[in-house]
């Protein structure tokens, strides 16, 4: 590889790391206010139940009720830093997702050094200047262990000189699952290409046996993780699952929001305001990608006697194994995450950034023996974009804005009122005090008012006194469905944001009255 195109692809991995250091000291080291925009409120959660769990010994939000809304290795991690010092959990949260991601990038330079295989670095290059990638570092929440426990899961099959035994291997399958319950599909994906190759090969050792130790792990660790909810609240499924199953009931079920949120962890895209302007050009790339594929197996086809034989000859290299795995990972993750469709956030794409880079790697490598110079200068080109809309995207979480202020505000003028919010994390960890949770991602108690769509009879029970937000958007989502909450609240403002004062006597007033209707019916 020519001199020119190598120093090229070294300069756009150091651009890529500098891009992701800065932004992620920058988001540790600032300002709540500045956090608050770069963090989503799933962070918050984290913290706080990590805080309470140091603190009391239960894993509660709001020091009342039960939560299994969370991902355990990550929670329990983060508990460990609060247990040192309550106020040093938040700090870790981010910078350790931070070192995570620093330790994969490491890796992947030196497998690129040892190997002499640009490929790696410069696909690690575009991936770690992606707007997914720099944003879910630093968002305290399980991503990056997610990504890292990938990294070396996929390392462990897939290289011979880190090939690794059952044992190891099943370890890696089970902590996998705690970092991120929808592990086990990562491992199934990879015993499917092992298994393809031992059908297929010509008599060289495959790994179809550490494979199917890691299919093992990973089943043992979620079910360490479903025992660990049913010992918690006597579910088996965390409230958080059940509650975005019930979310993508309401919206039907299609695998493009998770997808068009996974490829932001490759290529970046504008943002105007809040929305996304990927989502509108993401079924015409989905559709151009779509059709090169077909033109390039309908060429195949074309020129081959016999597809069975090359198909069998392809899947028979054990190199290629790597691909089929990545394909397959990135499909059954499409259709399991179609069944989320309604709750598909930026962090859910941890279990395909490993994959997706597999392919990235690929067509680098593809690139580079046809077109070496030209192949270099896309790839910096890629990076530059991605650094470029990091840097000028409108935060994701911009909306949060405030929220630090308004939960300091909120505790010192309503000290005694009992509060609630479906977005609960910011303010409540600002408010350093009890912020019923609504939307029951971390609320085990909430999740069967919101299924029956009568989350009000849930305010009404919980003496709830102020919402810390307003009930806008889907009603069915809120809760809300068939009940209209406006009479029943008075506007506030407090540092600057609204406050919804419930008039609760009314309320229970008018929930009285429906139910004397309904058993009169």
């Amino acid at each position: 590889m020519k001199t020119t195109s190598r120093q090229l692809i070294r300069l756009a991995f150091v651009a890529a790391l500098l891009n992701l250091v800065l932004f992620g000291i920058g988001a540790a080291a600032g300002d709540a206010s500045a956090r608050e925009r770069y963090v989503p409120d799933d962070g918050y959660y984290y913290v706080v139940l990590a805080q309470n769990f140091a603190e009391h010994g239960e894993w509660t939000f709001d020091g009342e009720t039960t939560a299994t809304g969370f991902h355990p290795l990550h929670a329990y991690l983060a508990a460990t830093a609060a247990y040192v010092s309550l106020s040093s959990a938040f700090g870790f949260a981010i910078l350790f997702g931070l070192a995570l991601v620093l330790l994969v990038a490491s890796s992947a330079r030196r497998r690129a050094v040892k190997h002499d295989d640009a490929s790696i670095l410069a696909s690690a290059a575009i991936i770690l200047s992606s707007l997914g990638v720099v944003y879910n570092t630093i968002s305290a929440t399980e991503w990056a262990l997610a990504v890292a426990i990938s990294w070396y899961y996929w390392r462990a099959h897939f290289e011979e000189e880190t090939r690794q035994g059952a044992w190891s291997v099943l370890a890696l399958g089970a902590a996998g699952s705690l970092a991120r319950f929808e592990f086990v599909g990562l491992t199934i994906a990879v015993a499917a290409s092992s298994a393809l190759v031992a059908l297929f090969e010509d008599g060289r050792r495959t790994n179809l046996r550490e494979s199917l130790a890691g299919v093992a792990g990973a089943a043992f660790g979620a079910a360490i993780v479903a025992a660990h909810n049913f010992a918690i609240s006597g579910a088996a499924l965390s409230s958080s699952s059940r509650v975005k199953l019930h979310w993508s009931e309401l919206v039907g079920h299609s695998p493009l929001p998770f997808l068009a949120t996974a490829s932001r962890s490759i290529l970046s895209a504008p943002r105007f305001s809040d929305v996304p302007a990927f989502k509108y050009a993401f079924v015409v790339i989905i559709l151009t990608v779509g059709a090169i594929v077909a033109w390039f197996i309908i060429r195949r086809l074309r020129r081959s006697s016999s597809l069975k034989s090359e198909a069998s000859a392809y899947l028979g290299e054990a190199q290629n194994a790597p691909v089929v795995a990545a394909l397959l990972t990135l499909a059954g993750y499409a259709a399991f995450y179609s069944f989320n469709a309604g709750g598909a956030q930026l962090w859910h794409s941890s279990l395909i950034v490993v994959p997706a880079a597999t392919l990235l790697r690929r067509a680098v490598r593809f690139g580079l023996r046809r077109r070496e110079r030209a192949t270099a200068y896309v790839v910096a080109s890629a990076v530059g974009w991605n650094v470029a809309f990091t840097l000028a995207s409108p935060p994701f979480h911009q909306e949060q804005a405030g929220a630090a202020a308004f939960g300091v505000a909120l505790a010192e003028r309503h000290p005694d009122s009992r509060v609630a919010a479906w977005d609960a994390g910011v303010v409540g960890y600002h408010a350093n005090r009890a912020v019923i949770n609504l939307d029951g991602l971390v609320n085990d108690e909430a999740v069967p008012y919101i299924i029956g769509d009568s989350i009000e009879t849930y305010l009404a029970r919980k003496e709830i006194d102020i919402l810390a937000q307003e009930p806008y958007g889907d009603r069915a989502r809120l809760g809300l469905a068939d009940f209209d909450l406006e009479p029943y609240l008075e506007r506030d403002t407090i540092a600057g944001r609204v406050a919804c004062i419930v008039d609760r006597e009314r309320l229970v007033q008018r929930l009285h009255e429906r139910e004397e209707y309904n058993a009169s019916r």
